[in-house]
Order: structure tokens, then C-alpha cells, then sequence
């Protein structure tokens, strides 16, 4: 089945944005706000629906971005305590069919609107949970995942978008919560490795950022702003 439905996790309270006006995914990148540009990528990349995980300021984002973007459905799902983003995720299967493999990313996740559909294209192929990565070294065999390994710059890091058959949403449900008190997506990869489930890895090369600061976005707009 390939994939034809997104969720995007637009939750959080953005406190590195230091905006206190507005939501984060409504904060402006190159003009427009940055979860606009996330919409229209998945809208461009032929998907049919997305689901939107709400939180902070939630309807300020609904009211903004309203039931349909360029002909893909948008419905939404609210994560009424903010813990952890694999409660976001089971929080948006409320609106998933129980089968369905999704695209999952945040909302401040900035690539190249092309590799939605290389992502989804890539799942069909390997009919696992496939992850987006950036690459420094390393190989296409995942044996382990740690989030924000301290001391360590080298390797893979996730990218933020991944492709989520059935059976690893369920698991990600199911996982218990973390040394921060959060229910976690990285959790929920690590139980799928030790089950000897497999997971992809998509080689991405193209531009990427993680939108969580001002400088970031400052960045962005200056080194890609001929995507913007």
C-alpha cells in the first residue's frame, strides 16, 4: 500500500523561538509561515491527506490553515498534554485508518519538498519503517538509534521524516515513557531494532534544517533562498 496520508506534529510551544505571539509552526520563513511550506510540499507530493497534531495555540493554526491545502484534506488532532511525540503520533491515530502506512514530520523540519514523495516511494520498496537521514559516514544497515548521543558529531542523524507502516505505529503507542517523563518516537524506534524489525535508511543529501530557533531560520533564508 503506498503511502497517501501525512502527519505533521505541530504541538510544541516553540520555546526557542521566543515568540510568545504566535504559535511555532506559524512563525514566517522566507515570508510565509514555515508549516505552510511543509503543507504545500506534501500537497505537491500527491499525498491526500494530512493530519494535523495540535497543541499550543492550536486554533490559531486551525483557523490559519483551515480544511484543505491545493486539493489534500487536512484534518486535525489535538495532544492536549505535551508528552512526548510519540503520544503526538498516537494522538493523530485517532484519525488514521488502523492500517494505513504515514509520513510523519514536524512542522520545522525544512527539505527539499521532492523527498516526501522519494520517502514514500523509498517505503514501498522496503515495506518497513524508513527513516530520512542526513549523512557524515556510515552505511545503509541500522543496528542501533540514539537520540543526541553526547560528544558525538559523526555518523547518521535522523532527519525528521520518516514512513511508519501499521505495525510500527503500533508499537509506538505502546511505548512507555522516558528519563524525561515523555513518550517518545526514538523509544519506539529502539524497541523496533531489538525486536529485529527492519528499518530503512534513505540517504538525503539535500538541504535540511531543524527550524527550532531564530538564528536557524535566519540561516535558511540565507542559504536556501532560492527554495523559498
Amino acid at each position: 500500500m503506498q503511502p497517501d496520508t501525512a502527519v505533521v506534529l505541530a504541538a510544541g510551544r516553540g520555546t526557542r523561538m521566543r515568540r510568545d505571539d504566535i504559535p511555532k509552526p506559524l512563525v514566517p520563513l522566507g515570508g510565509r509561515p514555515m508549516l505552510d511550506r511543509v503543507l504545500d510540499g506534501l500537497a505537491a507530493s500527491g499525498l491526500a491527506r494530512t493530519v494535523l497534531v495540535i497543541g499550543h495555540l492550536g486554533d490559531m493554526v486551525r483557523d490559519h490553515v483551515g480544511g484543505t491545502r491545493k486539493g489534500m484534506e487536512i484534518s486535525y488532532a489535538r495532544q492536549e498534554s505535551l508528552d512526548g511525540t510519540a503520544a503526538a503520533l498516537t494522538c493523530a491515530g485517532q484519525e488514521l485508518d488502523r492500517d494505513t502506512p504515514v509520513l510523519l514530520t514536524w512542522c520545522d523540519i525544512f527539505v527539499a519538498p521532492t523527498w516526501y514523495r522519494m520517502l514514500c516511494d523509498a517505503w514501498q520498496v522496503r515495506k518497513g519503517l524508513v527513516l530520512l537521514a542526513t549523512v557524515i559516514d556510515g552505511d545503509l544497515r541500522m543496528t542501533d538509534f540514539v537520540e543526541k548521543p553526547p560528544g558525538r558529531n559523526r555518523g547518521w542523524a535522523d532527519g525528521g521524516v520518516s514512513v511508519l507502516s501499521a505495525t510500527a505505529r503500533a508499537v509506538m503507542a505502546e511505548v512507555e515513557p522516558s528519563e524525561r517523563g515523555e513518550r517518545e518516537l526514538a523509544s519506539g524506534i529502539v524497541r523496533l531494532l531489538r525486536d529485529g524489525r527492519p528499518i530503512g535508511v534513505e540517504r538525503y543529501s539535500g538541504p535540511w534544517a531543524d527550524l527550532g530557533t531564530p538564528e536557524a531560520v535566519t540561516r535558511v533564508e540565507a542559504s536556501f533562498g532560492e527554495l523559498l
